[in-house]
């Protein structure tokens, strides 16, 4: 709230809401479309942010397993971020 353009946020808000089925803190159906929208929201405001992209490729393995898509996402993180 404080800082909506913040990109980084965006992507820990998405890397937690991953977390929270493993921890039953909420089912994958709840938490999981709200990780997909603020690991998309942080590469939205920065592209070129590597913790955005692991997080969206967090989201698409563990959730729609779309491991092709998935690897993309982590091989752009890796290439941002090494």
């Amino acid at each position: 709230d404080a800082d909506p353009g913040f990109a980084l946020a965006y992507s820990g808000l998405a890397d937690a809401y991953v977390l929270f089925p493993n921890y039953d803190v909420a089912s994958p159906r709840d938490s999981m479309p709200q990780a997909k929208a603020a690991a998309l929201r942080a590469l939205e405001l920065d592209e070129s942010l590597a913790e955005a992209h692991t997080a969206y490729a967090y989201y698409l393995m563990l959730f729609e397993y779309d491991f092709r898509g998935s690897e993309t996402a982590f091989r752009r993180a890796i290439e941002l971020d090494p």
